[in-house]
C-alpha cells in the first residue's frame, strides 16, 4: 500500500458483518452473517474504506476446508487500485493460515482487468470455468 494511507486491517465475525450491512445498505445481498462467515476490513479515519466478505466452506472437489472470497470492495473510487486490495487480500491469506485453510479462492469476472491483475499480483492461480475465472491460492 502506498504512503499517506493511514489504515487499520480489523477482522470480525457477525457482529462486523450487520454494521456494515447497516451502514452500506446496497451490500445487504452481497455481505451476510452466518457460521465460518468473516468480515477483513480496512478503517480509515474510523469509517470501513475497503473490505473482504469471506466465507469457511469445505471445497467441491477435495472435500478440504477453504476460504471463499464472495466480495471484495473498495468503497471510494478514489481511493481504488492504490494496494488496498492487495493488503485485503494477504490478511485474508494470513486469517486463512490461521484458521487451518488448506486455500482461499474467489471467482471474478473474466473481463475485469483489475481484478485479474490483483489475483495474479497476489500470486494466485487463475483457472476459467464459464464466463469468468476462478482465482486459487494453495496453502
Amino acid at each position: 500500500m502506498r504512503e499517506g494511507f493511514p489504515m487499520e486491517i480489523d477482522l470480525g465475525g457477525n457482529l462486523k458483518i450487520m454494521a456494515l450491512r447497516r451502514r452500506h445498505k446496497r451490500l445487504k445481498k452481497d455481505v451476510w452473517p452466518g457460521r465460518g462467515h468473516c468480515l477483513v476490513s480496512m478503517r480509515k479515519n474510523g469509517e470501513i474504506a475497503a473490505f473482504a466478505f469471506v466465507r469457511r466452506r469445505k471445497d467441491k472437489e477435495t472435500g478440504a476446508r477453504e476460504d471463499f472470497i464472495h466480495v471484495i470492495e473498495v468503497l471510494d473510487p478514489a481511493e481504488r487500485r492504490r494496494g488496498i486490495g492487495t493488503a485485503l487480500v494477504a490478511a485474508v491469506i494470513e486469517s486463512a493460515r490461521h484458521r487451518r485453510s488448506c486455500q482461499v479462492r474467489a471467482y471474478f469476472d473474466g473481463e475485469n482487468i483489475a481484478s485479474r491483475q490483483l489475483w495474479l499480483k497476489c500470486g494466485f492461480e487463475l483457472s476459467a470455468e464459464g464466463p469468468g475465472f476462478f482465482a486459487t491460492y494453495k496453502l
